[in-house]
């Protein structure tokens, strides 16, 4: 279910992209103002969707199961591992997805360049939601989560291995694809260490270290690009990827399956 909601967003490699071409220079002399009314006219619409959404009501063996306070469900060194690649893998790619039309552009390509390289970067984020489920079934969550994050690291190398045109787009598709696998992988592992009576506090907690990662991460690659340059940007990845891939290994995700909590 998780991978399928999350290849929902391949309607966003289709619409953003566009949305940017038609409407960058709607109000000259200020570039892309159009950009984000229509950005905040899309978000607007979501709301209205969001809002018919009603829950399905707890089963009574749902209910019968445990009903943690989060400070001892943080106990658990494998849920604060699972956050941990969730926000590795969003709050990374964000930082290089964010620095990534910057540079382009400061290397003399022009913005439709740099959009289409954004629009296969977000196909290759949510294109593989179509059969990530069943990797993640197959091969093991803590295996794919490790391809994931072995990805963002290669997506790092490739841009700094050179400031072509083939550099940067191959390189925004890597990082989707890592994204994919970790961030998936690392959202759903987190499901197989709480309840659903549990389900509401563990994942507004995991929702607000990953974007408030993800919200510094924004912030830290324009500084980044600004006063180190586009390599600072990309070394980043490696050391915080290995750290994380560290901490998958010393829970033992690579070993064995996770289990459903009970």
């Amino acid at each position: 279910a998780v991978s399928w909601v999350m290849a929902g967003g391949m309607a966003a490699a289709f619409v953003g992209p566009q949305l940017t071409l038609v409407t960058k220079d709607l109000f000259p002399p200020l570039l892309f103002l159009g950009t984000y009314l229509g950005q905040a006219s899309l978000a607007v619409l979501a709301m209205v969707v969001v809002s018919r959404f009603t829950d399905t009501p707890l089963t009574a063996a749902e209910l019968a199961g445990t009903d943690r306070p989060l400070r001892e469900i943080l106990k658990d060194n494998r849920v604060k591992v699972a956050i941990l690649c969730s926000m590795t893998a969003q709050s990374m790619m964000n930082m290089v997805m964010t620095a990534t039309p910057i540079a382009m552009i400061g290397c003399g390509f022009s913005v439709t360049q740099s959009t289409l390289g954004i629009q296969w970067h977000v196909i290759a984020m949510f294109g593989p939601g179509f059969f990530t489920g069943s990797l993640l079934s197959r091969f093991g969550k803590g295996r794919v989560i490790a391809v994931g994050l072995a990805l963002l690291a290669l997506a790092s190398m490739i841009n700094l291995a050179g400031i072509r045109l083939e550099n940067f787009w191959s390189g925004l598709v890597v990082l989707g694809l890592g994204w994919n696998f970790a961030f998936i992988g690392g959202t759903a592992l987190l499901l197989d260490y709480h309840t659903p009576k549990e389900r509401g506090r563990v994942q507004g907690f995991a929702d607000f270290v990953i974007f408030g990662a993800t919200t510094v991460t924004s912030f830290l690659a324009g500084f980044l690009y600004n006063s180190y340059g586009w390599g600072a940007v990309n070394w980043l990845l490696v050391p915080v990827t290995a750290l994380t891939f560290a901490a998958v290994l010393a829970v033992g995700f690579l070993k064995q399956q996770a289990r459903p909590a009970s």
